[in-house]
């Protein structure tokens, strides 16, 4: 039996499979029997939420509390929709965390996003399909929500914990941003 590791294949391992299984059970690691390829440790060294729980976790995380400021944001829009001037950026983020909640759930539940090209197409749901534009909608909304952003905590609202939230929430859409692109979900010309 010739054996080829990883997508090189002028590299090959021949085993006689008769005496390995005269050895008995036994495990042998492939890896090591190998010259050192670039491309399979940059697969090792590549971390997703399914090769690291720490990072699952934080997905969880950040999903529960954009869905916790979405409904803070949505009720303060609708408390002072007619005295605060730039009122509307509540809503604009409000709506913004329920497409990004969704989108954490999606990229915590399906592992293929982290492989193939962007954006990803899933041929069993459209809906997965669609999401995978999410990060753009967020690179694309980052500049103008950090603007009006800034405007609304240079106003004369008193709401310092919106103003505070407002913060945490443009901090973690930066967060999201780089993790993002960390994964390559912006890579449109691979």
């Amino acid at each position: 039996m010739n054996l080829y590791f990883y997508h090189t294949y002028d590299t090959t391992i021949q085993f006689n499979i008769s005496d390995e299984l005269a050895l008995g059970n036994h495990i042998i690691s492939i890896p090591e029997l190998f010259p050192e390829n670039p491309e399979f440790q940059r697969l090792i060294n590549y971390k997703t939420p399914f090769n690291l729980s720490s990072l699952r976790i934080s997905l969880v995380f950040i999903g529960g509390f954009i869905i916790i400021l979405s409904f803070l944001f949505f009720i303060s829009f609708l408390r002072k929709r007619y005295t605060e001037k730039f009122n509307l950026i509540k809503l604009l983020f409000a709506g913004m965390n329920v497409l990004l909640f969704a989108y954490l759930y999606v990229l915590a539940t399906n592992i293929n996003i982290y492989y193939f090209d962007a954006p990803y197409h899933d041929y069993g749901s459209d809906l997965i399909s669609l999401s995978s534009y999410i990060p753009f909608l967020l690179l694309l909304i980052i500049f103008p929500m950090t603007y009006y952003n800034i405007r609304f905590l240079k106003s004369n609202s008193k709401s310092n914990w919106i103003k505070s939230s407002l913060i945490a929430n443009n901090v973690i859409y930066i967060i999201l941003i780089v993790g993002f692109g960390y994964w390559g979900l912006f890579d449109i010309l691979n």
